[in-house]
């Protein structure tokens, strides 16, 4: 009788977010997570934990709800400027919008952190449940033609093998060793 008393005094404490946060980090540090890994939980919680500040969000659980993620998705997509404050970046590469891929790396965190919450009994639903990642476009791959890799074989055979990891792709001729071609700039 009394644990279960103590579980419901636990989740009535427990309703503040960054108490929350601290439960899970405490419990991904006790299953060992690395190091990077944990600095990645705590940056992400702290977006969003600006987001909720900006748009005047409690930090509460009770007013975490899947809307409440969608309009952070949205928040990322058009309103976070990217590289803000970087010295290393110029003003026109600081523009609104991250790329889907931090945003979703940022969503996976919150991801992990409501299902940790979830299956600790600190939270009856998670909010994150039902939302999807942000399509990522995905790269077009050129692929060398059987030619082109006879080639590269042939370059590869003829030299050693340490030169051989002097080759890489030319926008000219594809296949590209210093001195080969005056188009990619590494004739002498």
């Amino acid at each position: 009788m009394r644990k279960n008393n103590r579980k419901t005094d636990d989740r009535k404490m427990a309703t503040n977010l960054d108490n929350l946060f601290e439960i899970f980090y405490t419990i991904k540090t006790a299953e060992g997570r690395a190091p990077g890994t944990l600095k990645q939980y705590r940056e992400n919680y702290q977006y969003f934990a600006v987001f909720l500040d900006k748009r005047g969000i409690p930090r509460n659980i009770t007013d975490i709800t899947r809307n409440t993620i969608r309009d952070y998705i949205r928040y990322m997509q058009t309103e976070v400027i990217k590289y803000e404050g970087h010295r290393f970046k110029t003003e026109a590469q600081q523009t609104a919008g991250l790329s889907p891929s931090s945003i979703n790396t940022r969503l996976k965190t919150l991801r992990v952190f409501f299902r940790c919450l979830v299956s600790e009994g600190l939270l009856d639903t998670n909010p994150t449940h039902g939302v999807t990642n942000v399509p990522e476009p995905q790269e077009k791959i050129t692929i060398l033609t059987p030619e082109e890799m006879k080639r590269l074989t042939f370059r590869i055979k003829g030299d050693s093998q340490i030169s051989a990891t002097m080759y890489w792709v030319c926008p000219n001729c594809k296949i590209c060793a210093p001195g080969c071609c005056s188009g990619c700039g590494t004739a002498g």
